[in-house]
């Protein structure tokens, strides 16, 4: 989800994998294979910081994202694969107490 939110320029268009490389100070083909992780159960704990933290969402204090997040889902929404979508919409039902 962390990729799917990343956005540069105040949400317009999405981050590419160098520009979260840069921003993160890790590699690459380390950016693209969290990118297309479903679980970070495995990852170390700076990895998850760093790439978190250059996609601009803290996971340590969520709330202000998931404020975001509900206000702009449909915009979101239109911009993700229907993996992403999926995804999404299930973290807003599960933020929202509708989970499956």
């Amino acid at each position: 989800m962390c990729r799917f939110l990343a956005r540069k320029h105040r949400g317009h268009a999405p981050m590419t994998h160098e520009e979260i490389s840069a921003k993160s100070g890790l590699a690459r083909s380390t950016v693209v294979k969290v990118s297309r992780m479903q679980r970070w159960d495995r990852l170390p704990l700076t990895t998850i910081v760093a790439f978190s933290g250059a996609c601009g969402v803290n996971l340590l204090a969520p709330w202000r994202q998931l404020r975001f997040w509900r206000k702009n889902k449909l915009a979101y929404l239109g911009r993700g694969t229907p993996q992403q979508r999926k995804m999404f919409a299930r973290l807003l039902a599960h933020i929202n107490g509708n989970a499956e």
